[in-house]
């Protein structure tokens, strides 16, 4: 299954798997990071692997179950439904495949600022008395989600 792909690999065309704000992003960068525009770099995450994360957590059935008999009208319910969703997304776990993989986006994205800024002369992000950027090594936070 493919995770995530690169907002530089996402276009219009891919709206269904990717959704429109990610496609648009997609497209936004491909259009304007030419021209000299600074555009977000980053990657997006597939509808399967935000469906798989629905699959996972029983997350729905848990929504099915929440807005079966959900009467709109009623302010109370609706904000009860909302925080039984609201709690169940949060505390279900995400895909291994899906963590595995925004791991490595986040990597791949690491290594090629690093590269990017070594092959400018590191003059963006060199550190009060370092000689070339490149002589730092990539900091990744890790995460349990």
């Amino acid at each position: 299954m493919i995770w995530i792909r690169s907002f530089d690999d996402v276009g219009i065309v891919d709206i269904a798997s990717f959704g429109g704000k990610n496609a648009s992003l997609g497209e936004m960068r491909r259009a304007l990071t030419p021209v000299g525009i600074r555009t977000p770099d980053g990657f997006a995450t597939t509808a399967d692997a935000y469906r798989a994360f629905l699959r996972g957590g029983d997350l729905e059935g848990i929504l099915r179950r929440t807005l079966a008999d959900l009467d709109i009208t009623d302010i109370d319910a609706l904000q009860g439904a909302g925080v039984r969703i609201r709690s169940a997304i949060l505390a279900a776990p995400l895909p291994t495949g899906l963590i595995e993989a925004v791991r490595d986006g986040y990597r791949v994205k690491a290594e090629r600022a690093i590269d990017k800024s070594a092959a400018e002369g590191g003059a963006t992000s060199r550190l009060p008395g370092e000689a070339q950027a490149s002589t730092r090594q990539p900091v990744m936070a890790e995460t349990n989600r």
